[in-house]
């Protein structure tokens, strides 16, 4: 088995109410369906559980999305702490890694084997500003594991109410995202696609061929974990690409970003 991938249901998976309400409404995102099959085709053994809600309730909430849940572990009311409960799956399943997709800003995944992925939310607790962070789960480990000290800092950087910046964690998942998704498709090589995507990624002053290096150049240090923003290609400067890598900057490397995109 490869990973334990534990979701939060409390304002994560999310609630029409807030924290702890008893009129709160479950449901998952759009993508969860597709995202929860592709985890399962890998071999991930899924885990949703929840302080507040009752099994029942999650059950229902998969059952409205159309979701099979025969194979997903189901914690209903569960006070025992998230990392300490993924440990015992992972030792019991003879899985690889741990990875936890919650709200929380406490999980410690210090340990090598264990990410989190902090999920942004909205301070009225309804649904997170975007549900990229359920794709972020299906990267390969090596980019999975390569995000932890880019979304501690995020972390680290909070705003005046003390809360996470969820903007620029939901900005830099969709980044995230959007380029595993170029990379993906500019496998096929089709071009009509190469052509479209290439004028997205930068000015028409700049070549295709520079525009698809400097997502390249992205994306590799992403896999070996030497993303820095002040090292993006200047090819990556120019178009739409400008706003995905400025969604990126945290923390003390946020003055050397560009400025086009305030956080």
């Amino acid at each position: 088995m490869t990973n334990i991938v534990l979701f939060d249901m409390d304002d994560t998976l999310s609630s029409e109410n807030g924290l702890g309400d008893h009129n709160r409404v479950l449901f998952f995102p759009d993508s969860t369906k597709k995202v929860f099959a592709d985890l399962q085709k890998r071999g991930d053994q899924i885990i949703i559980c929840s302080k507040y809600a009752t099994k029942f309730e999650i059950e229902s909430a998969l059952t409205k999305a159309k979701i099979d849940y025969a194979n997903i572990i189901i914690l209903g009311e569960h006070k025992k702490p998230k990392v300490e409960t993924a440990n015992e799956y992972k030792n019991h399943k003879r899985a690889k890694n741990i990875i936890i997709v919650e709200d929380s800003t406490s999980i410690d995944d210090s340990e090598h084997d264990v990410v989190h992925i902090q999920v942004p939310y909205k301070t009225d607790h309804t649904a997170p500003p975007s549900d990229a962070y359920l794709k972020v789960a299906l990267l390969p480990e090596e980019q999975l594991f390569a995000i932890k000290p880019i979304v501690k800092k995020i972390k680290q950087n909070q705003d005046h109410h003390g809360q996470i910046n969820s903007k620029a964690l939901s900005n830099y998942y969709e980044a995230i995202v959007k380029l595993m998704e170029y990379r993906d498709k500019r496998k096929n090589d089709y071009r009509e696609f190469y052509t479209n995507w290439a004028c997205w990624f930068g000015g028409e002053a700049r070549s295709k061929k520079a525009k698809l290096k400097a997502v390249d150049s992205i994306l590799d240090s992403l896999n070996d974990g030497t993303f820095d923003i002040k090292n993006i290609p200047e090819a990556a400067k120019n178009g739409e690409l400008a706003s995905i890598v400025n969604s990126m900057k945290v923390a003390e490397i946020a003055k050397t970003a560009l400025s086009s995109v305030q956080i």
